[in-house]
């Protein structure tokens, strides 16, 4: 739906461009000019002609003038109302567009965010490694328990930038007394910690 969206947006504003460009071209093309002489003109006015008036306000430039004309070649200046038509069907196409386009790249953002957060919606992050918790034999009651373990090691992790030794140890014999880590586990990871610890000295 969004890149629909975007497409008929791009699409309303090549509509706004071919608009201008057609409405500036009347005499040219005779579907237009037959609408704008039905909008625009009198009876016994059948064509629009268009001409240059030069102004001198400073620099030498010109601006379009539009005239209705009969078939005595007796012209009537509708400038004013030619220009509020080229502007509106200017501005509308390109407003929708732009609207559309706006739309359809918020859809597509907000389609990304989910996706992105239904695939990581069941993993925990800890240590800078991803853990599945659905994918493991846990029950429904173990997966809570885990959950909130990580919970508290994450949030005592942020309040604290260089843990001590003792938190570190006290966090880890936490896990063992949940069951959540196995005795070889907790005696393996001590050793890592108490070793870390010594690099640091």
């Amino acid at each position: 739906m969004g890149r629909f969206s975007i497409f008929f947006g791009i699409l309303s504003i090549l509509v706004a461009v071919a608009m201008m460009i057609l409405l500036f071209a009347v005499e040219d093309v005779q579907f237009v000019e037959d609408l704008m002489v039905q909008l625009h003109c009198e009876e016994g006015e059948t064509s629009i002609t268009t001409a240059q008036r030069l102004n001198f306000s400073g620099t030498q430039n010109s601006t379009t003038v539009f005239y209705c004309t009969n078939n005595e070649n007796i012209q009537r200046e509708i400038t004013g109302r030619m220009g509020l038509t080229i502007a509106v069907s200017f501005a509308l196409p390109l407003l929708l567009g732009m609207m559309f386009i706006f739309g359809g790249a918020f859809r597509l953002a907000n389609k990304q965010e989910r996706n992105l957060a239904k695939r990581f919606n069941n993993y925990e992050v800890y240590g800078g490694q991803a853990i599945n918790l659905t994918s493991t034999s846990l029950s429904p009651a173990q997966l809570e328990q885990v959950q909130q373990v990580l919970q508290t090691l994450s949030g005592s992790m942020e309040q604290m930038d260089n843990p001590t030794l003792a938190d570190r140890l006290q966090q880890l014999e936490e896990a063992r007394n949940q069951r959540l880590i196995s005795s070889a586990e907790y005696e393996r990871t001590r050793q890592a910690i108490l070793d870390s610890m010594d690099d640091n000295l």
